[in-house]
């Protein structure tokens, strides 16, 4: 669980169970440029049991903090949040 339930420390640890091989199976059904993250909609390549698995460690987290996530351009954050 995290020290604190923020979207930064949400971001930071969906980015730690970053692979590359899910990120692959991403780019068979949407098309996207892996080296553009900030300026269009990306993933992060994450499997969606992690994903979910994660999002219940930030159950607490507070809604300014879950506005805060739903504005990033990762796709898999909207999910988890």
């Amino acid at each position: 669980m995290p020290v604190t339930a923020t979207a930064e420390n949400l971001i930071t640890d969906l980015h730690t169970l970053r692979s590359e091989i899910e990120l692959d199976k991403y780019q068979r059904y949407f098309k996207f440029d892996t080296t553009q993250e900030a300026k269009a909609d990306y993933f992060v390549g994450v499997k969606m049991g992690q994903v979910f698995k994660l999002a219940r460690d930030y159950l607490t987290m507070p809604l300014s903090e879950i506005r805060k996530g739903l504005e990033t351009h990762t796709r898999d954050m909207p999910v988890k949040t």
